[in-house]
C-alpha cells in the first residue's frame, strides 16, 4: 500500500478542561487529535470514544466530530491534507503502547515550532511515518486473536500496573463492558482482570531479581501495599514473594574452577 503525500496545514497543542465541550462540526482537511494527557469523549462520525493519555483518533476530512472535556487535557490538533488515497482508518481510538506515534507527532510540532528550512517537506515525512505505525496497528493479526481483542490485550500488557477503568476502556471500544469482559474470556479463558493481574505479578516477578524492597515493588506495581502484593503474588504462584526472591538467589551458582588442560601448561 502506497503512503500519500501528506500536507501540514496547521498545528497546535493545546489545553481544555471541564466543562469545555467542542459542538459537532466538520473540517475540509484531515485532523489527527492526540491526547497526551488527560480523560474525556472523542465523538467520531456517531461512535463516542473515552480517550486516555496517549492514545488519538484520525478524522478524514467531512466527517463529523466533536470533543468532551473530563479532566484537564493537553493535546496536539493537526491539520493536514492528504493526496490521493483509496484508504480509510477504521474509525477506533488508537492506543499508542509504544510511544512511536508521539515521537512523529513531537518531531512534526519540533518543525512546526522552529520553522526551519524545508519544514514542509520534513513534516510530511513525518506525517508518513506515523500513517505507517498506524496501520501497522490496523493490520490484522496472524495469532487466533482478532485486531480488537489484540489492542485490548497490548493496552492491559502496557498499563497492567496502573488501575485500569474497564468500563471506561471498553466505552472506549464503542462496545459495553458486559460483552467485552464475556468476550475476552471467551477467546482468552481468563477475565480481563484475571489477564491483568497475572500481568502484574510478572512485573513483579521481574522486581524481585533486584535490590528493590517488597514495599517499593508493591507501589511500583500499584499494589495497595505489601500484604495486598504478598496475597496477590501468593495466590497465584503458590508463594510469597520472599519465598521467591530467595528461590531465584538460590539458582545463581558460584562457578566452578575452571581447569587446566595438562597438556597446554608449559
Amino acid at each position: 500500500m502506497n503512503i500519500p503525500t501528506i500536507t501540514a496545514k496547521y498545528c497546535d497543542y493545546g489545553h481544555t478542561e471541564p466543562p469545555y465541550a467542542m459542538t459537532t462540526h466538520i473540517h475540509l482537511y484531515w485532523e489527527l487529535v492526540y491526547y497526551r494527557f488527560g480523560t474525556g469523549t472523542s465523538t467520531v462520525d456517531g461512535i463516542s470514544y473515552n480517550y486516555l493519555p496517549d492514545t488519538y483518533v484520525i478524522i478524514p476530512a467531512g466527517t463529523p466530530h466533536s470533543e468532551k472535556a473530563g479532566s484537564d487535557t493537553r493535546l496536539y490538533i493537526y491539520g493536514f491534507e492528504v493526496g490521493q488515497w483509496d484508504y480509510r482508518f477504521p474509525n477506533m481510538l488508537f492506543f499508542d503502547r509504544n510511544g512511536r506515534a508521539l515521537k512523529e507527532i513531537e518531531a512534526i510540532w519540533d518543525e512546526y515550532s522552529q520553522n526551519k528550512p524545508f519544514m514542509q517537506q520534513k513534516m510530511s515525512n513525518h506525517f508518513q511515518n506515523l500513517f505507517i505505525e498506524t496501520l501497522r496497528m490496523c493490520t490484522k493479526s496472524e495469532s487466533l486473536l482478532d485486531d480488537k481483542l489484540n489492542m485490548l490485550v497490548n493496552y492491559i500488557d502496557n498499563y497492567a500496573t496502573t488501575a485500569i477503568d474497564f468500563h471506561s476502556l471498553a466505552n472506549s471500544m464503542a462496545y459495553s463492558y458486559d460483552y467485552l469482559r464475556h468476550y475476552f474470556k471467551q477467546k482468552t479463558g481468563l477475565s480481563m482482570k484475571q489477564y491483568a493481574m497475572q500481568k502484574r505479578i510478572d512485573a513483579v516477578k521481574q522486581l524481585l531479581v533486584t535490590d528493590m524492597s517488597i514495599g517499593e515493588i508493591a507501589d511500583a506495581c500499584g499494589f495497595y501495599s505489601t500484604a495486598h502484593l504478598t496475597n496477590a503474588f501468593t495466590a497465584q504462584t503458590g508463594m510469597s514473594p520472599t519465598a521467591y526472591r530467595k528461590k531465584q538467589s538460590s539458582s545463581f551458582k558460584t562457578p566452578g574452577t575452571i581447569l587446566v588442560d595438562d597438556e597446554n601448561q608449559s
